[in-house]
């Protein structure tokens, strides 16, 4: 992590370990334990309420079950970071769109690209569901990797399958 992190609760959820943590100034951050090497670092576990109440709400999620997920604040980014967030959270369990649909939508609609980098640098997956967003092909990568065979872009699909079935 390239951040620096004061508390941090481990959640189990259905498709692996999520490492739910607060910044310095408090943000949250979810990170996918198992896939990120920088999740893997060091962190002081904590019973911090607050970093729970956000794990539960993500597992819930993941479990299609309903949650207090809507309540949970989109983070605190750029401008038209938390434009594509707020956007994000929009996309109907078990629907996609693509990158240039998120651009459009947040009134730039030659800024594709940097609506994927929007996603990629969201701090708080399923919460704001990332994994909804793909390329025009239908593909698209998770966390920045574009490697079909990553285990980053088949969590992302493993969540529409899990999303799409239940929807």
């Amino acid at each position: 992590m390239s951040r620096t992190h004061r508390l941090a609760v481990l959640v189990e959820t259905e498709v692996g370990r999520l490492l739910v943590t607060f910044d310095a100034v408090g943000r949250a951050f979810a990170e996918f334990f198992d896939l990120l090497p920088a999740a893997r670092q060091r962190f002081a576990p904590s019973k911090d309420s607050t970093l729970t109440r956000i794990g539960r709400a993500i597992a819930s999620e993941i479990a299609g079950k309903p949650s207090l997920s809507k309540k949970i604040a989109t983070p605190l980014g750029t401008p038209f970071q938390m434009a594509c967030w707020r956007a994000a959270r929009r996309i109907p369990r078990g629907e996609t769109r693509t990158y240039q649909w998120l651009a459009k939508e947040v009134g730039s609609p030659q800024a594709s690209r940097a609506a994927g980098q929007a996603m990629r640098r969201n701090p708080l997956p399923i919460i704001v569901p990332c994994h909804r967003v793909v390329s025009s092909s239908g593909s698209g990568g998770f966390s920045g990797s574009a490697d079909v065979k990553s285990a980053a872009v088949r969590l992302k699909h493993t969540l529409l399958n899990r999303e799409s079935m239940r929807a």
